[in-house]
This record gives C-alpha cells, structure tokens and sequence, in this order.
C-alpha cells in the first residue's frame, strides 16, 4: 500500500495522477488494484501489487559505487517507461 497525503489545494493534482496511472499498464510502473480515500488523515491509500527490490532512488543511494551496466540498465529502463507514459 502506498499513502499519499492529501495537502490542500493538491487535491486536482493527485486525482489528475491518479487517473492516469490507472490508465497504465506496464511491467516498470506501478499498478494500482485499488484505491480508499480517508477523510479522517486526509489521505489517498492506494493498493498495489508487491514490487520488490525498493525504489530506484533508494537502490541508488544504498550503493557507493554503480557500474555502468547497472547504470545503464537502469536509464534504459527508465526511459521505455516514460516513452510508454507519454504515448498515452
């Protein structure tokens, strides 16, 4: 489950977020199965699958040293998911 709060005046920018990644489908971004809004912490909780391994960022700031074939591997990927976002 991811949890993001909802600050005032976001609240048209995280609906907008939201349904495009409920428009999405593709193995490097996240899918949501379901998502509760709960007024009482003025969060939006989505459900999603489980994704292992952390986010790309922490995988990044947990190494002291990447090679370029990780490095690589990682651009490459990162830019197939935004090509498939911004054809959508």
């Amino acid at each position: 489950m991811k949890t993001i709060p909802l600050e005032p005046g976001y609240e048209d920018y995280v609906q907008r977020e939201y349904d495009i990644l409920c428009k999405l489908d593709h193995p490097m971004v996240m899918n949501i199965v379901e998502a509760y809004f709960s007024p009482l912490e003025q969060a939006l909780h989505l459900i999603v699958p489980l994704y292992e391994g952390g986010e790309v960022q922490e995988q990044i700031e947990q190494k002291q040293f990447i090679n370029e074939a990780d490095t690589s591997r990682t651009i490459h990927q990162l830019l197939l998911s935004l090509k498939y976002m911004h054809e959508r």
